[in-house]
């Protein structure tokens, strides 16, 4: 749902995965990790990548804070705040044990503009907006077919 979308872009000493503008002109600064990753160890605690990925959005929104006026002038990112929304995705959920999203969900309420998603996230919240837009898909083992009302 995005407006506009900017890969690998440098603020500071490191380099963005994406930052999107979204259409109510909020900005989301979004570090991917792989899908294969954990995000907690076995004794429930996040692991180095997940801690390393949320650390990512840290450094990115302190430079935004320190740089507001040249990031928005040099990188064309007008109307972003000193604090802009973040996003990771990581892992996937059939890895996560209940008490797992219980705690993800305690992270979510104690950083409001940080959000986690797991790749399985992505791909149900991507298949809702679909779903909105134009309809149920149906699953037909790997051969998704798209049926469009006829007008």
């Amino acid at each position: 749902t995005h407006q506009r979308m900017w890969p690998k872009l440098p603020l500071g000493a490191t380099i963005t995965d994406f930052v999107f503008r979204e259409s109510n002109q909020e900005y989301i600064l979004v570090e991917l990790e792989r899908s294969t990753l954990p995000l907690f160890r076995q004794d429930g605690h996040p692991t180095a990548e997940f801690t390393h990925a949320q650390g990512q959005i840290v450094d990115w929104k302190r430079y935004i804070e320190d740089n507001l006026q040249t990031v928005q002038r040099e990188l064309g990112l007008t109307g972003i705040t000193s604090n802009p929304n973040g996003l990771v995705v990581i892992g996937r959920s059939q890895s996560l044990l209940p008490e797992n999203h219980r705690k993800l969900q305690t992270m979510s309420n104690q950083s409001p503009k940080l959000r986690i998603m797991t790749y399985d996230d992505v791909y149900e919240n991507a298949k809702a907006v679909f779903e909105n837009l134009l309809g149920p898909i149906w699953d037909t083992g790997g051969k998704t077919q798209i049926y469009y009302p006829s007008s």
